[in-house]
């Protein structure tokens, strides 16, 4: 931190709280998940399951790579994309919905409807060891859904997705659903997540949309909703989810 001579007191008090309290921030980030946080995750997205293991896919990216070219930094790692589409896109939400149906279904499947940003991410094997899943802490920056199983001052929750980037032998090999990128850290995202833990949830590609300002710029999977979403105002959907938990929040408290 550069701080001029003849600075106003005030102003380097000021930028003094705010570098100690992003170096704090830096410095207090987890190593690694909590344990229950990993198993939780490695036990998800069941469906990416291909009947062989990673390894497998990871000595056939071996086999076909093709060799180092003359000159080439032979430390420099390779990256060989491992592809597989394991989702069933159609049915995550029970078949066909119409646009006008799209929020309200996606928060009946929902645990917790949040604006967050990821922080960090670890990649782990599935609990079949048949494929990957990448662990992100994210930051909640809106909170439009709580989930009532878990404490909102935690101020992070644990997002797990499928796929993600291992090291093997010096290159690099990714396990990836094509529909489905990573996660860019420090971007903000609506989360339409669901609970498989203490603190920790999964989303699909349909339960993630990449915001900036006070509109979504990207969804996951360019399908059917992809402009419904681009075309309404952040706002707008955020008090939509909320008078849609409002709803089946109450409607749940009348059928008991």
């Amino acid at each position: 931190m550069n701080i001029r001579i003849g600075t106003p007191l005030r102003t380097i008090i000021v930028a003094l709280a705010v570098y100690l309290g992003s170096y704090a921030h830096a410095q207090s980030l987890p190593d690694n998940p909590p344990d229950q946080v990993i198993a939780a995750a490695a036990a998800t997205f069941g469906e990416y399951s291909t009947g062989y293991s990673l390894d497998d896919f990871i000595k056939s990216a071996l086999d076909s790579t093709r060799p180092v070219p003359p000159g080439s930094n032979a430390e420099t790692p390779i990256i060989v994309p491992i592809t597989i589409n394991r989702h069933p896109h159609g049915s995550i939400l029970g078949g066909p919905v119409y646009p006008s149906q799209l929020i309200t279904s996606l928060v009946r499947m929902s645990n917790i409807v949040c604006i967050g940003e990821p922080l960090k991410s670890w990649t782990y094997p599935t609990a079949e060891k048949t494929f990957g899943v990448t662990i992100y802490l994210v930051k909640l920056t809106n909170t439009v859904v709580p989930d009532k199983l878990n404490d909102p001052s935690l101020g992070c929750i644990y997002i797990a997705k499928p796929g993600g980037r291992f090291t093997y032998d010096n290159k690099y090999f990714f396990a990836v659903d094509k529909d489905f990128p990573a996660l860019t850290l420090h971007d903000s995202y609506l989360f339409f997540a669901t609970r498989v833990g203490p603190a920790s949830y999964k989303v699909t590609p349909q339960q993630t949309l990449k915001v900036s300002g006070s509109s979504v710029i990207e969804t996951s999977v360019e399908h059917l909703y992809a402009e419904y979403f681009k075309s309404r105002n952040l706002d707008a959907i955020m008090r939509e989810a909320s008078d849609a938990w409002n709803q089946s929040d109450a409607a749940r408290k009348e059928s008991r």
